[in-house]
């Protein structure tokens, strides 16, 4: 290193130090206390299998809304946790400081419980649900040494009032307040606070016991309240940060700003000129000082022209790398479909930054791919070197990878037995030739399901060889730093950081089980098991039950002897030592005979020496992640900083001054770890606006449940639901089930058999395993924030387009329906059953739904609507399911309302169903017909709306007080479906309505709305009268209706959307 660049970092580092006070908060992650229940866990508890997840869910939701709870497991071997920041900190002084706790935590283990506590935050977890809990028997207080004369009673008189007077407006200010009094001599500063998860009454019992207990601590000049429930410190100085600066230094940083900000313009234009000259020398020099490092370890044929495409080709090939021809991401780089000129498809993968640590990856994995030759490795067929990023070209593959099939939660996509043996072969003969059989050793490292893809047969190719490493004979194994995936990684690898050929052969054991149950080895199979994934399969191995975790897709008792040898098998490769796991070669045998010679032991993650330092070794390799990540984000940094070779006086003046923003990069840096993307402009401004939001949406929760499809449910605590931030609902507790309509029967969501009939339930996809939210909280489906940023914009997120209507003589913003109607008279509700469908939805934008609308008011700017249904929105959802949501507005769309519980307004007091979660199963045409009932109706009691799902299963309700005409009546009712059409190319979307199928086709093969019925004046139930039918464009979307003694009024409608006639 230069002086010159000595003097950099020098004056980097200093500047840092100098100007962290102005623009971060104190995070405060000083030790106070930390104790541990010292009780070991039952003998054959799994409590470490559940540790680890329990606090990455904790962590989770205490990053992004200050405050979490977490529970994961039943039984003696559940982990619950709770952590909460101090209201003064900021989002990153929180993340920071929980981390810390994160990092203490597992000090604990192997005992059942523990708790943390730091000055800016607090951590705890146990084996049971401890989260109402006030006080227990590790209350304790914690007094300074220094303290001030013991006959001052003025200075005691000043703490007892100081706090006293805090405490009193804590327990009015949801459990929070900051106060400070001056007395003769000395002030006091006084923090109180209650964990989230206490109510009222217990958040009161709680600081009133910690005020008496630390006033025991004067005349010291600080104490702390160290509680269950609840934290109280005083001080004789200020300890909190401040609201206007989140420090403390107001003053001082904005004099700091206004000093600097003149210079600072000037200073962007300056680095503006400098960043762009330097631009353009560097993505000349990119290609070639990578190449001049590497290129000696290329064999020679790949510098061959044939091989070596030019990187505009590669960049218009894939319509320059757009999202919509990604298929994926791998170790170090995401893939696309690329279609050469001459109309060849090929994948491109592009590696995600040009450093020295990815070029290394670039070409250890063209050096080791081009080398090898079998049936069963993806093939190479070259790269771009004369770009500003490096490229690889592969074969492309139609089915694309095996996790799409594995885990499609769907079910549209499914592989029989026969296919995953053939692939689970494929895979082994792969490994056996990496193994033994090329010229040299190579160890992939990174075996797992979305690293093999799929030709159009079926047949499986070994891809990703970024991680994999080669060794000589005569070594028995590597030593190297640990990468790869958790969860396919051996034990001893992760330990010690031993690599060998045995490592792949634990991440094949790892895929074999994967295919057989089809389930992810990080979740779990069935719904009462406390086991992760080997350790269940292994216990229903030994029990002789294997029919419990197979793929039901897959199993048939024919095949039981056979499912069960490939289990054994799988079992068998993930032995806790690695000289007692079989070679790939020897895997071959068995998978082909499909026979086995010798028992399966215990898998690695239970009992044992071995298992706990495994569990041991996880857990630090937990509590260190955030660690290294921020290490990364921050090396990376100075790196970009220094990548200079000619760095001028001029530049160094420059980057000194713009040491301004280092510690608001290292504060981006560090929240964006996570994903290694530095945010910059209006991509940072939407960032921030998308956790503001998140933040605001995603409420504590005292349970978290992972559904197959993906989503995650929060079980909130019903008085801490979004619908009590209302300010007409705020400080309201749900009200009682109300007076149902008379002549009401309860009704089933069903199944309809052309053959039979067949009553079956529709059911919610995260309850499929038969978790529950418990009594006193609902479930409601965690808003990521993927979810926000495909919203077209964050501050309609989870609203419809203005102007949407539902006028039925005009179309706006592409919305086009076909429905049934009344008009004329006043309507207390409506019920109707709706069939069921997954219909096609052309694009992200567009949406097709079934619904009923409760509608009052004119059709201008008044309009009062309540909507309830189910809805394929790939925007809002982020995929293609079903699922049950409602929505409301009382200005036409404009600014209020919002689908399901993404905003304020409606009150849920159901813990069985969540709003926007997925539905399952659907009908199939002509097949198995399902649909769900549907009531809305005004109680006569109080003036709410109500919904009913199902078979008398109350949902919730919107209070009376949000409508201006539905407060009194609806004025119209309609049923049936909707679609958007963006016509973004010209032409009408392929965007499906109900079944994709018209009206005329009938039943099983066009969707229905059945039994459609009216609340009237007198809150009875009655069929409709009258009822009108209309569709928009009865060419892309048609209806109709009739009446029968078993349907009442019906309809059929819905459409395939562009066709002959539907331009």
């Amino acid at each position: 290193m230069t002086r010159l660049e000595n003097g950099l970092a020098i004056i980097l580092v200093f500047t840092q130090l100098f100007l962290h006070k102005h623009v971060m908060g104190d995070s405060r992650t000083a030790l106070v206390a930390q104790y541990c229940n010292n009780q070991e866990p039952e003998s054959g508890s799994a409590l470490a299998d559940y540790f680890v997840p329990a606090m990455d869910n904790l962590y989770t939701n205490v990053s992004a809304n200050g405050y979490g709870t977490a529970g994961v497991g039943s039984g003696p071997n559940a982990v619950f946790g709770l952590g909460q920041c101090l209201e003064d900190l900021g989002s990153i002084d929180c993340q920071l400081c929980f981390g810390q706790v994160r990092s203490l935590l597992p000090k604990c283990y192997p005992y059942t419980g523990g708790r943390i506590y730091l000055d800016g935050c607090f951590g705890r977890y146990a084996n049971y649900s401890f989260f109402g809990e006030a006080l227990d028997a590790y209350d304790t207080k914690m007094c300074n040494s220094t303290s001030g004369n013991s006959t001052d009673h003025t200075f005691y008189e000043t703490v007892q009032k100081t706090v006293n007077n805090v405490t009193v407006a804590g327990k009015s200010r949801n459990g929070y307040a900051v106060g400070s009094s001056k007395g003769s001599n000395v002030s006091v500063y006084v923090l109180v606070q209650c964990w989230e998860a206490l109510n009222q009454s217990a958040c009161n019992t709680c600081l009133d016991a910690a005020a008496a207990s630390v006033l025991e601590c004067v005349p010291a000049f600080e104490g702390r309240a160290l509680f269950s429930g609840c934290y109280i410190r005083y001080s004789n100085r200020l300890f909190w940060n401040s609201d206007d600066t989140g420090s403390g230094s107001s003053g001082n940083h904005n004099l700091l700003w206004i000093i600097l900000g003149p210079c600072l313009g000037v200073i962007f234009i300056i680095v503006g000129i400098l960043v762009w000259k330097r631009k353009l020398i560097s993505r000349k020099s990119s290609a070639e000082s990578l190449l001049q490092l590497y290129s000696a370890d290329l064999p020679a044929g790949m510098m061959q022209s044939s091989l070596n495409f030019k990187y505009g080709e590669l960049k218009k090939a894939t319509d320059n790398f757009n999202l919509s021809n990604k298929l994926g991401q791998g170790s170090c780089g995401a893939v696309f479909k690329a279609v050469l000129s001459d109309g060849k498809e090929v994948a491109v993968k592009r590696l995600f930054l040009n450093t020295r640590q990815w070029a290394q990856q670039f070409f250890n994995e063209v050096d080791l791919i081009s080398q090898v030759r079998h049936r069963n490795l993806v093939k190479l067929l070259g790269c771009s070197l004369d770009g500003p990023e490096s490229l690889l070209v592969y074969e492309f593959y139609p089915n694309r990878s095996l996790d799409l099939f594995l885990f499609d939660s769907s079910k549209e996509r499914n592989l029989n037995w026969s296919q995953r043996i053939n692939i689970i072969q494929g895979v082994a003969e792969g490994l056996s030739y990496l193994h033994e059989e090329s010229e040299m050793r190579i160890i992939h490292r990174d075996i797992k399901a979305s690293n093999i893809l799929l030709d159009d047969k079926f047949k499986p190719k070994i891809t990703d060889f970024g991680l994999a490493r080669a060794f000589s004979e005569d070594k028995t194994h590597l030593t190297t730093g640990v990468a790869g995936t958790l969860g396919y990684m051996a034990p001893e690898y992760l330990v010690h950081g031993h690599l060998r050929e045995k490592a792949d052969v634990y991440s094949f054991g790892v895929l074999v089980l994967e295919m057989v149950t089809g389930k992810r080895c990080s979740g779990s199979v069935g719904s009462h098991s406390g086991h992760l994934l080997l350790s269940q399969v292994w216990n229903h191995y030994r029990s002789k039950t294997i029919e419990k975790i197979a793929d039901k897709e897959i199993y048939e008792d024919s095949l039981k002897e056979e499912i069960l040898s490939v289990v054994q098998i799988g079992l068998q490769c993930t032995q806790s030592s690695p000289a007692d796991r079989p070679t790939m070669s020897k895997v071959v045998e068995l998978i082909r005979s499909r026979s086995h010679d010798a028992e399966a032991d215990k898998p690695i993650n239970r009992e044992g020496k071995r298992g706990r330092v495994r569990k041991r070794c996880i857990l630090h390799l937990q509590a260190t992640a955030l660690g290294e990540a921020t290490h990364q984000a921050v090396q990376f940094y100075f790196m970009q900083m220094g990548s200079s070779t000619n760095i001028t006086i001029l530049s160094l003046g420059l980057l000194f001054l713009l040491c301004v923003f280092s510690s608001f990069c290292t504060t981006v840096c560090i929240s964006e770890a996570r994903n290694n993307t530095l945010r910059v402009g209006e991509e940072l401004r939407k960032y921030k606006r998308a956790r503001a939001l998140l933040k605001r949406l995603n409420k504590p929760s005292l349970k978290i449940i992972q559904s197959p499809d993906g989503d995650t449910i929060d079980c909130v605590p019903i008085h801490k639901q979004p619908a009590f931030d209302h300010p007409r609902l705020r400080g309201q507790k749900p009200l009682e089930p109300p007076r149902r309509p008379r002549g009401h029967v309860h009704a089933r969501n069903i199944s309809i058999n052309s053959n039979q009939d067949e009553i079956t339930h529709i059911q919610q996809l995260w309850t499929v395993s038969g978790d529950a939210c418990p009594d006193g909280t609902i479930p409601i489906r965690r808003t990521k924030e993927d979810d926000i940023l495909r919203a077209r914009s964050i501050k309609r997120f989870g609203r419809k387009p203005v102007a949407a209507g539902v006028r039925r003589d005009s179309i706006s913003s592409g919305h086009e329906h076909a429905v049934g109607f009344v008009m004329g008279e006043q309507y207390y509700g409506a019920k109707a059953s709706m069939n069921v469908w997954a219909p096609r939805v052309a694009s992200q934008s567009e949406f097709s739904l079934s619904q009923i609308w409760v509608i009052s008011g004119s059709f201008g700017n008044d309009l009062n609507t309540i909507e309830a249904g189910w809805q394929v929105s790939p925007q809002l959802y982020g995929d293609n399911l079903p699922r049950f949501f409602t929505y409301w507005t009382t200005d036409a769309y404009q600014a209020t309302g919002c689908y399901n519980l993404l905003c304020s307004g409606f009150v849920q007091t159901n813990n069985r169903i969540a709003m926007g979660a997925a539905i399952s199963p659907t009908s199939s045409y002509r097949g198995a017909q399902f649909d769900i009932s549907l009531l809305i109706w005004k109680d006569p009691n109080h003036g709410n709306w109500w919904l009913e799902f199902g078979s008398g299963v109350l949902v919730g309700y919107w209070p009376s007080v949000l409508f201006s005409h539905l407060a009194d009546h609806a004025s119209m009712i309609q049923f049936g479906g909707e679609i958007v059409n963006t016509g973004s190319n010209g032409f009408h979307s392929e965007t499906q309505m109900g079944s994709g199928h018209f009206a005329h086709e009938g039943f099983g093969k066009s969707a229905y709305f059945r039994n459609l019925e009216i609340v009237d004046w007198d809150n009875s139930l009655i069929p409709l009268t009258n009822l009108r039918v209309l569709a928009d464009h009865p060419n892309c979307y048609d209806i109709q209706g009739g009446i029968n003694t078993v349907w009442g009024n019906y309809f059929y409608f819905g459409g395939p959307g562009r066709n002959m006639k539907c331009p």
